[in-house]
């Protein structure tokens, strides 16, 4: 069986182009991890077997880790607004998170017989802003997850039908109780990067929790790279429960991009 026919059906579409930032979202305490030392890194991955950063296209889907208490700074996110024209060496695109397609959260969209081979993507952003003008209309519906299209999916394009019918429900809809509920990132285009990225470079906007803006020990390691100009934050509500977080995250993402421009008409 053709392995790329979900290649070849986003190939075949004619869209209009649309480029976003690139995301990397990372709770506090692996963030003064990647600040002190200048660069984000790529990692082991047990389902991949090799390292790989792993970015989002132009959404910070994100999901704290539970905790005791929200005033738990170690798991405040904060987030990396990358400049897509700064990469050059991009190993793989996906049109979806493959964490939770590996977990088989997605299984009732996909035959059992998918594996990940079959919407593996080639290394060009090109393939991102295709994917989401195809099941969005271009990056604004993107990153909103507002799918009022209806591509024209032949029969037998069984992964495209899956990600137009993932496109159109709620994030976090379920079928039932015992099962993992999804959220934005199973429908979060995904980007996996093999080689490190240095922050000077690539870093468009830093965003993160407000009482950062004011801490002595961030704002150190913000200017030892010369970033604190690129620095923007979002509201901490603490009797929110850190989940709750991600809708500041989205308004700051927002604002951001259309200060670089990315969403003018």
């Amino acid at each position: 069986m053709n392995r790329k026919k979900f290649q070849q059906f986003v190939e075949d579409k004619k869209t209009m182009p649309g480029m976003l930032p690139l995301v990397h979202t990372t709770p506090c305490d692996t963030f003064l991890d990647v600040i002190d030392a200048g660069e984000l890194t790529p990692s082991y991955c047990e389902h991949f077997k090799r390292d790989l950063l792993y970015l989002f296209f132009g959404r910070p889907a994100y999901r704290v880790q539970e905790s005791a208490t929200h005033n738990l700074t170690f798991n405040w996110p904060f987030v990396f607004l990358i400049d897509p024209n700064k990469l050059t060496d991009i190993h793989r695109i996906y049109p979806f998170d493959t964490g939770a397609f590996f977990l088989g959260i997605y299984s009732r969209f996909f035959s059992k017989r998918a594996k990940e081979a079959d919407f593996r993507l080639p290394g060009d952003l090109a393939y991102a802003e295709k994917v989401a003008s195809i099941f969005y209309g271009g990056p604004k519906g993107y990153f909103n997850a507002r799918s009022g299209i209806c591509p024209n999916i032949g029969l037998t394009d069984f992964e495209a039908q899956g990600i137009h019918e993932l496109s159109k429900l709620p994030p976090f809809a379920s079928f039932g109780s015992n099962e993992i509920k999804r959220d934005e990132r199973s429908t979060a285009i995904e980007i996996q990067i093999a080689n490190s990225l240095d922050l000077r470079d690539v870093v468009v906007k830093i965003l993160v929790p407000e009482p950062f803006i004011t801490d002595e020990v961030f704002l150190s390691a913000v200017k030892k790279h010369d970033l604190q100009d690129r620095v923007g934050d979002f509201n901490i509500v603490g009797f929110h429960e850190g989940n709750s977080w991600i809708g500041q995250i989205y308004q700051a993402t927002s604002d951001a991009f259309k200060e670089l421009g990315y969403f003018d008409e």
